[in-house]
């Protein structure tokens, strides 16, 4: 897994609802490891809940593929209501960041 940086996973979350409307990711464990083999991943982020045996699968994943992993200072039912999801989120793939930019400005 990345090295976590506090201040980037809090600017990341706070960009979820801009990503969710101008961007493009998807959701899921199983949808997420079908996806690292086929897609162009930029950046997987993971609830602070996720079952250990999950977190484990999905950063040795992506870390052969050299995607950058976070997790989430929030649980899978904040994430969900983030994303306007009526239902939880576990794993959130970021495939492209619309009108978020990842790298704050100084």
């Amino acid at each position: 897994m990345s090295s976590q940086n506090p201040s980037q996973i809090k600017h990341l979350e706070s960009g979820l609802k801009i990503i969710s409307k101008t961007g493009n990711f998807i959701i899921g464990e199983k949808t997420l490891l079908r996806a690292i083999k086929n897609k162009k991943i930029k950046t997987v982020l993971l609830a602070k809940n996720i079952p250990d045996s999950s977190f484990t699968k999905i950063t040795d994943m992506c870390s052969k593929k050299s995607i950058p992993v976070m997790k989430s200072t929030r649980n899978n039912r904040e994430l969900g209501m983030i994303c306007n999801r009526p239902y939880l989120v576990s794993v959130l793939a970021i495939i492209d960041f619309g009108a978020f930019s990842l790298i704050k400005s100084v």
